[in-house]
């Protein structure tokens, strides 16, 4: 579902609401953009919903296939088996890259007797990161590596020379609406514009919230028929 088929919806459930849709192309995809990073927070697991006696949020990231599908397109692996290898620097440290938003996974691959094995890197809190290297008894070790995540860097124990291996998710992209003036008539150009990355019922869910934003409180069976009004109408 691309922008055009969006606004098409929008507009169409705005004006049988009785609600003026009065955004132009920069202020809808900012309103659109707020709406989808509603839904990424929803999809990864609200913190305010965490509450005694129950360890997660009715939505957690991977705790049902069909929430791993969801956020699927915003996953990113990096690592020496993907052939872009990231290496931490003399110190034990790894720059975080610049669209990372959260971790999924870090192991690590080392030679052994002709193979090459995995081994897991432990993410730890602060607290548990400085219990473990300052331990005199479980100090961590080439086989039960561990790491920590700081502001824009990821530090390990023990400093290793192998290649890293980073499994973690990004943000979506803002969505950016591009027109072409074909003598003063502005029509949607969907190959230089940058659509939603979402499938399309999670933009149903999207344009739920866009809606619920500006006053329009709707189920998501409502917006999908309009969706469906949309696509065979054109209207």
């Amino acid at each position: 579902m691309n922008l055009e088929q969006i606004r098409d919806i929008i507009v169409l459930i705005s004006g049988e609401k009785g609600h003026d849709f009065s955004y132009g192309p920069e202020d809808f995809c900012d309103q659109l953009h707020l709406a989808q990073l509603k839904y990424f927070k929803l999809k990864i697991g609200l913190p305010e919903e965490y509450v005694p006696g129950m360890p997660l949020p009715r939505q957690a990231y991977e705790i049902t296939n069909r929430l791993t599908e969801d956020i699927r397109p915003f996953k990113v692996s990096k690592g020496w088996l993907l052939g872009n290898p990231y290496h931490m620097d003399s110190s034990g440290k790894m720059d975080l890259p610049e669209d990372y938003y959260m971790s999924s996974a870090l192991t690590y691959t080392y030679a052994h007797d002709g193979e090459y094995l995995e081994r897991k890197i432990d993410i730890l809190s602060d607290l548990e990161y400085t219990d473990q290297t300052t331990s005199v008894i479980k100090k961590p070790d080439k086989f039960f590596p561990v790491c920590n995540l700081q502001a824009d860097f990821i530090r390990f124990s023990p400093i290793l020379t192998e290649a890293i291996n980073f499994s973690y998710l990004r943000l979506p992209v803002k969505p950016y609406w591009f027109v072409i003036d074909n003598d003063g008539i502005y029509d949607y150009d969907d190959e230089n514009s940058v659509n939603l990355e979402w499938g399309d019922m999670s933009i149903i869910d999207i344009i739920v919230l866009f809606l619920s934003d500006v006053g329009i409180n709707l189920k998501n069976s409502d917006v999908l028929m309009y969706a469906d009004k949309v696509k065979k109408e054109g209207v």
